[in-house]
């Protein structure tokens, strides 16, 4: 069931994850369609009463204070075809509420200065309407409403920023176009009692990603510059957090001039915090509202707030040396944990041998001999019971099988002599009976008793009922045979908890097991372990995903060391948990035994010239299919025996190749078994939570209705 459970969600996960990454990877691409590539920025201060119509007059934080100049050159690179136009470019205009007043704009025009780097001036119009797709994809859109541009101003959203220009062209082949667009800005300044500020985003957003160049200047005129010692500049943003800049006087005639200059180089590796470029002043003393006389009102108007505002800046600035300590905390903190964590598990197993007092396990030999005379799936059970959580009996039922064929019971034939043993080719005869094993009449359903003294273990016995079950006239297709099971649920659940009862039955009765139940911590620890195991892949995984688009970056590892020690606590508790089966003295013995054959089973190098026994090598075969050896490992036996034909009678080789088809076809069958089981039981459960409903015919699953 785990098995095939397992196999199922992995290849579920698989496809998920290929999904999730595909997305992601997606979300990655930039439209290369119609980018800004280019970037060269003006803002001139300007302190007076402003006359501008600006937004609603009613809300109040449409306010004319703080007012700044703006002219933008932006240099679009355009991928067009006549079959896939390009007719709208946008710049969006960033928004943010700055204690209790809404930055806001006011659009001059909108200009085309040149395309593909040839001077071709152009005055766009104001469309005075926004364009849906209906108007973008109109007949006349070229002749009528192309080469103009539209202030959107949209409803301010603290997430969702809305207020952008577009422009309006009708582009049919790819072509690098320049525009240039002026505006007023309003309150990028601001005035408190102590201190004025002046805050600028030049560009923000996931479209900052395709810059290839930045040019800005920023202009106070004489008579707005506070003195050196009374103000602060600053900018930030990109990866390098800080941005440099120049301060000139002669650049600009009447002006000092605030200069960024950025290429390529230093944009580039943009995260979710760095995707910004910003440019402030503070100024304080006695030029403190020398640039604000005309700002607006705003929260803290009448405050002080000048040390507060230095100590942000100084705060900002000192972000990457403060979020260095950060990941050094984090990392030790994950160290630590760690340690603690592998620390826990050591003393637990402690613990729990000292409270349960497990038989250790001893170093396995190489086992050549059956050990003892014991049912095929309680040996099965014993073989695994170290390695494995729960032990699939479904899946050594061909060992039981090949044991019946081989006592005489069973016999297989073709349908077809022309033709391979493939299970639509392959019947399954009925020879003998034992001993008050019941048989069904298929005219009357009675049962019909039949006697033999040939001795059968509990597993056998339980399998030749449920063969009898299917049988007519003695015979049985063997694909009939593992289709019909799909029909016979409530059978086959009785035949799969009969066959685990048993296992438990012989392991106490025997003492072999302390408990019926002796595998319970095994099982508990060894499911602990893998579940450390996915809980670190997920949370590495997921952390790291998050954390690289913060400050914190990869933490210095810290997210992959915390996870690469949970996975090594995982693992250990997996392989401790091997000593957590309560066996007996006698039962560890025994297991010994019976790991040391199987290993010896499994060997790839047989020794050619040892002295072959037909009737062991038979025995080897039935015991390799119940421990599920591969066909690798079956085929190894048969071709180790044929090298002895000499000293075998040829009669006999039907007989050893029939095994071997044994085998191979009836762990396909076994494993349907299986499959049908869980694929009706969960069929079952979940479809009936559902609501669903079934149709129920004499033990025989019928379309819903």
């Amino acid at each position: 069931m785990i098995k095939i459970i397992s196999k199922r969600y992995a290849a579920i996960g698989f496809v998920l994850l290929l999904a999730i990454m595909s997305l992601f990877l997606a979300s990655c691409v930039q439209n290369k369609s119609g980018n800004i590539v280019g970037l060269n920025y003006k803002a001139t201060i300007v302190d007076e009463i402003s006359t501008d119509e600006v937004g609603n007059e009613t809300d109040e934080w449409y306010t004319k204070g703080g007012k700044v100049h703006v002219i933008e050159q932006l240099e679009f690179d355009i991928i067009a075809s006549p079959s896939n136009p390009m007719r709208e470019l946008y710049r969006t205009m960033p928004e943010s509420v700055v204690d209790g007043v809404l930055r806001n704009y006011h659009v001059i025009g909108v200009k085309q200065l040149s395309i593909n780097g040839v001077s071709n001036v152009l005055e766009f119009p104001n469309s005075g309407r926004l364009y849906w797709e209906n108007d973008l994809n109109s007949p006349n859109y070229a002749d009528n409403l192309s080469n103009q541009w539209f202030h959107s101003k949209g409803p301010y959203n603290e997430y969702d920023l809305w207020e952008s220009v577009l422009i309006y062209i009708n582009a049919t082949s790819n072509m690098n176009i320049v525009f240039e667009l002026e505006y007023y800005m309003y309150n990028a300044t601001m005035r408190y009692a102590d201190a004025s500020q002046l805050h600028l985003t030049l560009y923000e957003g996931e479209e900052i990603k395709t810059l290839n160049k930045v040019h800005g200047q920023i202009l106070f005129a004489d008579n707005l510059m506070p003195q050196k010692d009374n103000c602060l500049p600053w900018a930030f943003g990109t990866e390098s957090h800080t941005v440099d800049f120049s301060i000139d006087t002669t650049t600009n005639a009447g002006y000092t001039t605030f200069e960024i200059n950025l290429q390529q180089d230093k944009l580039k590796n943009w995260a979710k915090y760095n995707m910004y470029l910003e440019f402030g002043l503070i100024s304080y003393g006695e030029d403190s509202h020398i640039f604000s006389q005309y700002a607006s009102q705003n929260q803290y108007y009448n405050t002080q707030q000048k040390d507060w505002l230095v100590q942000q800046v100084h705060d900002w600035a000192n972000l990457p040396e403060k979020f260095d300590k950060i990941q050094n905390n984090v990392l030790q903190a994950c160290l630590a944990s760690g340690l603690i964590f592998l620390l826990i598990i050591f003393i637990l197993d402690l613990i729990l041998k000292n409270i349960f007092q497990f038989k250790p396990s001893r170093k396995t030999k190489v086992y050549n001999n059956i050990p003892s005379q014991v049912d095929l799936l309680f040996a099965r059970e014993l073989v695994f019971c170290k390695h494995k959580f729960v032990v699939n009996q479904a899946q050594g039922l061909g060992g039981v099988l090949l044991n019946l064929y081989q006592k005489g019971y069973i016999e297989f034939k073709k349908l077809d002599n022309n033709k391979d043993w493939f299970k639509n080719n392959t019947i399954i005869v009925q020879h003998a009976q034992p001993d008050n094993l019941p048989k069904f009449d298929t005219q009357t359903g009675q049962k019909i008793n039949y006697q033999n003294n040939n001795p059968l273990t509990h597993s056998e016995r339980q399998y030749l009922i449920l063969l009898n079950r299917h049988m007519q006239n003695n015979e049985l297709l063997a694909s009939n045979f593992a289709k019909s099971l799909k029909y016979d649920w409530d059978s086959v659940q009785v035949f799969l908890a009969d066959l685990d009862n048993n296992v438990q039955n012989i392991g106490v009765s025997q003492d072999y097991f302390v408990k019926a139940k002796y595998k319970t911590m095994r099982t508990i620890f060894g499911w602990l372990g893998i579940a450390t195991i996915f809980l670190a892949l997920l949370t590495g995984i997921i952390a790291n995903i998050v954390s690289i688009q913060s400050r914190l970056q990869l933490a210095k590892g810290s997210f992959i060391f915390l996870p690469a020690i949970m996975i090594l606590g995982g693992i250990s508790l997996i392989l401790l948990s091997k000593k957590y089966v309560k066996l007996t003295e006698h039962g560890q013995e025994e297991y010994d035994k019976w790991y040391g054959f199987y290993k010896y089973l499994k060997k790839e190098k047989w020794n050619q010239q040892q002295t072959i026994n037909l009737n062991e090598i038979e025995d080897w075969l039935v015991y390799a299919t119940t421990f599920g050896l591969s066909k690798k490992h079956i085929i190894k036996l048969q071709t180790n025996m044929l090298h002895h034909t000499q000293s075998l009678d040829r009669k006999t080789l039907p007989h050893i190749y029939s095994n071997l088809f044994v085998q191979i076809m009836f762990f396909n069958i076994s494993r349907h078994i299986w499959h049908r089981y869980w694929s009706n039981y969960f069929y079952r459960k979940v479809y009936w939570n559902l609501g669903g409903t079934h149709g129920y015919h004499g033990h025989r699953w019928g379309g819903g209705g």
